[in-house]
């Protein structure tokens, strides 16, 4: 669960990875669109258009499942989380964090262990097969977020679970893109 460890140091001294982008707030669609387009110019910047509209489409994915599902409901009901964009020697890393019910831990646990556990090929057959038949869950969507945000970033997600009291828990969601050359 080193990604949760990495929420804690981004701001200490002598961390090992360069933040590009953060906020913390209600994750409207005024506020998305406006960091959406943040991360696309940033990882263009530093790396390519491709890998700026794969950046794009990640920060959209996550943005969404916070904007949706978080717990804590800010302005006009809207989600409430933390985003950060980080540079560092694996890559970009997208990082989010909102509050959910700990009856959600489970599926998500779940759900993540399937998507890491497929290949590219398979990923991309069950996405497309879902996307048609708008297959949903008792837990909202059909997954089809965080299949998406597999497919359009390197290696496994990441996901941890914090106790925050009163019935509610930190979920901690890593995505990787591209690997940065030694």
């Amino acid at each position: 669960m080193r990604h949760l460890e990495t929420f804690r140091e981004v701001f200490s001294p002598g961390s090992a990875g360069e933040l590009l982008l953060a906020f913390n707030g209600a994750f409207t669609q005024e506020n998305i669109v406006l960091l959406a387009g943040n991360v696309r110019n940033e990882v263009e910047r530093l790396c390519n258009p491709g890998m700026g509209k794969r950046a794009f489409s990640i920060f959209i994915e996550m943005a969404q499942n916070v904007l949706h599902y978080s717990q804590d409901r800010g302005p006009a009901g809207k989600g409430r989380g933390r985003f950060l964009l980080l540079q560092n020697p694996e890559g970009f890393q997208f990082l989010t964090v909102n509050l959910i019910d700990p009856s959600q831990m489970d599926y998500l646990k779940q759900r993540v262990a399937e998507i890491n556990r497929m290949g590219a090929d398979e990923l991309r057959s069950i996405y497309m097969t879902r996307r048609r038949q708008k297959i949903s869950n008792a837990n909202g969507g059909a997954g089809l977020g965080l299949m998406d945000i597999s497919r359009r970033s390197a290696g496994p997600l990441g996901i941890g679970f914090l106790p925050e009291g009163q019935g509610r828990l930190s979920f901690y969601l890593r995505a990787t893109l591209c690997r940065m050359p030694a």
